[in-house]
Parts: C-alpha cells; sequence; structure tokens
C-alpha cells in the first residue's frame, strides 16, 4: 500500500479554492474501497489506509467539500466476502465480524478527526448485506459491510451524516420503487444495524439514477431517443420521483453521456433535470 501525504495534493486544493463555484455548492471527494486487497488482520497495512483515507479528508474539508462519495462497490477484490478471506480456515465469522467492526470505527476516527461535519454519501448500504436466501450473512459477497457500517456509527461524530444513497435505484421508473427502498433504507435498515438509535439519527435516505442505464445492451442512442432505458419524459419523471422522496439526495450517473463537454448528451435529458427539479 502506498503511503500518501497531504502536500501532493496541494495543488488540487489550491484549484478548488480558486474555482469561483456557483451552482455546484454540493460537491464530494470520491473515495473508493477498491483495489481492496488489504488484509483486515494486518495492523501495518491498516495503518497506511487510514492515513490516505485521513489525507482524503483534509482534501475534501480544505477544498470545501461536502464530504466523500463512498463507493463501497468490490471493483476487485472482495473486501466484504467472508469466503474470500485470507484467514477464513482459521478465524470464524464472528471474529471477522469483530476486526471489520474494529476498522470501521477506526475509519470513522481517522476522517472524522479531520472533517468532524463530514457527509458521506454510500452507493450501498445495509441492505446489501442481508442474507437473502442465504444461511447468514457468512456467505453473503457484501456480508462484512454491516459490520463496517456498525463501526463507523459505533464513534460517529455527531455532526456527521451518512446517506445510504441507494445505487440499487439506477433503473428505476415507478413511485413505488422508490417508496419501498425509502422504507427499506429508513426502518428496515435500522433494525439491521447493531445500533438502530444510533443508525436512526445519522442516516438519511437517497438515490441514483443512471441515465445511459444498461447502454451495452440497449445502447445509448442520441438520434432516436425511444430505444434507451430512459427517453427524456421518463427520465424526468424518475428524477422527480427520486427528489420528492429522498431525504436530501439525487445523485446521477452516466458513462457514455459527458456532462462538461456535451458529448453524447442530447439537449432534452438536460432540460428533463431541469424541469424535474423546478417541479
Amino acid at each position: 500500500e502506498r503511503r500518501f501525504e497531504l502536500a501532493e495534493f496541494q495543488h488540487a486544493i489550491d484549484d478548488l479554492k480558486a474555482t469561483p463555484f456557483r451552482r455546484l455548492t454540493e460537491r464530494f471527494l470520491r473515495v473508493n474501497v477498491s483495489p481492496g486487497k488489504a488484509d483486515w488482520f494486518d495492523d501495518q497495512t491498516w495503518a497506511v489506509v487510514l492515513q490516505n483515507y485521513r489525507v482524503a479528508a483534509q482534501i475534501a474539508k480544505q477544498g470545501g467539500c461536502k464530504g466523500f462519495m463512498f463507493d463501497v462497490e468490490q471493483y476487485e477484490g472482495q473486501t466484504f466476502d467472508y469466503r474470500r478471506q485470507p484467514h477464513r480456515e482459521t478465524k470464524p465469522f464472528a471474529e471477522y465480524q469483530a476486526k471489520v467492526r474494529q476498522r470501521g470505527q477506526e475509519w470513522m476516527k481517522a476522517v472524522g478527526s479531520q472533517f468532524p461535519d463530514l457527509t458521506v454519501l454510500l452507493t450501498f448500504g445495509y441492505s446489501i448485506a442481508q442474507s437473502g436466501g442465504a444461511k447468514d450473512r457468512s456467505e453473503v459477497s457484501y456480508g462484512l459491510l454491516a459490520d463496517f457500517l456498525d463501526g463507523m456509527l459505533d464513534v460517529c461524530p455527531a455532526q456527521t451524516k451518512i446517506v445510504d444513497a441507494w445505487e440499487g435505484a439506477y433503473r428505476y421508473k415507478q413511485e413505488d420503487q422508490f417508496r419501498n427502498a425509502y422504507e427499506t433504507i429508513k426502518v428496515k435498515s435500522a433494525g439491521w444495524s447493531a445500533v438502530p438509535d444510533t443508525y436512526r439519527r445519522h442516516v438519511q435516505a437517497g438515490f441514483g439514477l443512471w441515465m445511459d442505464c444498461n447502454w451495452r445492451q440497449v445502447g445509448w442512442s442520441v438520434d432516436d431517443v425511444t430505444k434507451n432505458h430512459f427517453t427524456p419524459e421518463a427520465f424526468e419523471n424518475s428524477v422527480r420521483l427520486a427528489l420528492k422522496t429522498s431525504d436530501q439526495y439525487v445523485w446521477i450517473y452516466t458513462e457514455q453521456p459527458r456532462w462538461w463537454t456535451r458529448e453524447k448528451l442530447p439537449q432534452a435529458y438536460i432540460e428533463a433535470v431541469r424541469a424535474a427539479q423546478a417541479k
């Protein structure tokens, strides 16, 4: 693991400070768990991990950001899958749970020491860690994520806000989909947490939408938008429903359209977002 120092990013902090933001008032620094190859029981490696997140918190704070977009998706490695852990033959699931919860506490202490009023947008929350048809969370690919989140909440500063930003809404078009997800975040997930009262104090519900959803399968057409998963009208409706249901945040993900250069971005989709906000 490479250890970062704040001085390496001073130019980025200076750029953020020098930018006259007007509309983009809610800015988040994206941080990932990927590549996710750190051994939960390796104190030396975790010292580096925590240092790097501490630096990230300083960048976000000094750069005027609201906090982190914390992407917990396992793009590489299986950070939260007990079945993939190197010591699973000698350390039972409960021992891993305790260690992961400890690391969650350490993580929150590290970032909170630099940015106590941090807002953390999570791509996934407690729901993805649940067993479903499996016997228990030891057989779920994200099973240990719940323990990490419990650790975060254990030592969460009073001013810190955690948002389950629900990437699972990427394809949503119906109001009941957003309402059911909201219920899961606000009620069911509190029951899945080991610290439900703390959860209720700190956790909000948000939603993510993937504008060019499934473009590899259905394509992304700028000429015939009826071929897209979301037409501009459908996307306006989904953004409106997400904003109506969310506690505060709705985020939009794209792969083909480019918002800065307008590449592969029909004007109708820009107007759809504006219309949804206006309504």
